[in-house]
């Protein structure tokens, strides 16, 4: 099986987002790159000027700088403050979402550290409540080994303009009192999913993750992004079904005329979600052939009756680049009531990215 991933493709969304924001990007590369692949995403973009990449833990970080990443990395997931102390992975920013975890740094930190403050502005998730920022902040300055790199939030709906619109208020606030005590600080709250509204609000960076792969349900016109990844596997096996036999697990297909069935060595282990069963596609010359019964741990069946002149070891369209097939990312979304990124992260790390 391929995994293919097309730079071009990362390149042009990263073109179209620089241009349409204006801002600098900041690529989101957590969850490997939102099931991209992590490193070779990192060395893609690494000759890039970028603000820093993003990642979720220490983890992701130290792989990266064992690949010999250059740029900045800023880990936006929780670190605990015994790593943070010993400060082992140079050029890495650490993100600080709670009180107790700022104030154990300003007691405690004798290292050089950079950090970025997650403030809650309104999603209730990750970050320091406003109180707590505004009392704490000025106490930085107690260490001179801490330095206030960044400062950061996340918009939990832009569809939700009350909802918004507090955020955006609270966003304002936040950056008015930090530039009263301090410089040349990044403040970031722009993502994918608001990347179309950032001109209504200050932000210096686009931490910009799924957008960077080729789906965003923001962007009304399909061609203006790419997705970058594809699936194909091959023909392994050919079936030919009477009118009345049942197909795979717990006989949840009946055939109802004589069929020809394909079989591809693919299942929910390597993606194909399993709400995709009697009900999903894949592409086997240029048809849309349905998947029949249920999907298995490693393989699939399905349907292809219509296909001519069948042949085991040809190639099969599991996942589509293209966003207009039935079983492009955000298609099957669409069939199974479920988000891109659940699809995404959901391929085997182990698995092999081509790099096209």
């Amino acid at each position: 099986m391929n995994i293919n991933i097309y730079q071009n493709n990362l390149l042009f969304n990263y073109n179209f987002y620089k241009k349409l924001t204006k801002l600098s990007i900041a690529p989101v590369l957590k969850s490997n790159a939102y099931g991209h692949g992590l490193i070779s995403i990192a060395q893609l973009f690494d000759n890039f000027l970028l603000p820093f990449f993003v990642v979720d833990n220490y983890f992701e970080a130290l792989i990266l700088k064992n690949a010999k990443i250059k740029n900045k990395i800023l880990i936006t997931g929780y670190t605990d403050v015994k790593n943070i102390l010993q400060n082992k992975l140079k050029n890495t920013i650490y993100s600080v979402g709670n009180i107790d975890q700022l104030n154990y740094l300003i007691n405690h930190c004798h290292t050089k550290t950079y950090i970025d403050i997650k403030v809650d502005t309104g999603m209730n998730r990750q970050g320091l409540i406003l109180s707590d920022y505004f009392k704490v902040l000025a106490r930085i300055k107690e260490n001179k080994y801490i330095i206030l790199h960044g400062v950061f939030s996340h918009l939990a709906d832009i569809k939700n303009n009350l909802l918004l619109q507090k955020q955006i208020k609270n966003w304002n606030l936040i950056q008015k009192y930090t530039n009263k005590l301090y410089s040349n600080v990044l403040f970031h709250l722009g993502s994918t999913s608001s990347a179309g509204i950032v001109n209504s609000f200050k932000s210096d960076v686009l931490r910009l993750g799924l957008g960077l792969y080729g789906y965003d349900t923001n962007v009304t016109n399909s061609l203006d992004i790419k997705p970058a990844l594809e699936m194909i596997s091959i023909l392994t096996n050919i079936k030919v079904v009477s009118n009345g036999d049942l197909v795979g697990y717990n006989s949840t297909f009946k055939a109802n005329q004589r069929m020809v069935l394909g079989i591809v060595p693919v299942g929910y282990y390597e993606g194909v979600d399993l709400r995709l069963s009697n009900n999903g596609y894949f592409y086997y010359q240029q048809i849309p052939c349905k998947i029949i019964g249920r999907v298995s741990m490693n393989i699939t069946t399905f349907d292809i009756t219509k296909v001519n002149k069948p042949k085991i070891g040809e190639k099969i369209e599991i996942i589509s680049k293209n966003a207009n097939k039935k079983n492009s990312i955000m298609n099957i979304c669409k069939q199974i009531n479920t988000i891109p990124y659940e699809i995404l992260v959901k391929i085997p790390i182990n698995l092999k990215r081509n790099f096209i």
